[in-house]
């Protein structure tokens, strides 16, 4: 989880036990909790889709390294060509 992701979540949370507190004491605000839950799956969401698409990223860049790391282990493949005539 990142930083920001977890700053969010906490200023959901007390903002819902801000509004609770100063409205009459402390009683269970059921929408309110229920909107937080919701925003979070949805925060938990993008944060796992846009993981799954920097992880496909990576592998990408990954991939074109090794094959540039296997060309330059043989650096005068295709450099040289025979020709008879």
């Amino acid at each position: 989880m990142n930083i920001k992701k977890i700053n969010a979540i906490v200023d959901i949370i007390n903002d819902i036990l801000h509004n609770t507190i100063w409205n009459g004491g402390i009683s269970m605000d059921i929408a309110g909790l229920s909107m937080a839950l919701a925003q979070t799956k949805v925060m938990n969401d993008f944060s796992t889709a846009m993981l799954a698409k920097s992880m496909d990223t990576t592998e990408a860049i990954s991939e074109s390294m090794i094959q540039m790391m296997e060309q330059s282990v043989t650096p005068n493949l295709g450099t040289n060509i025979d020709i008879r005539l």
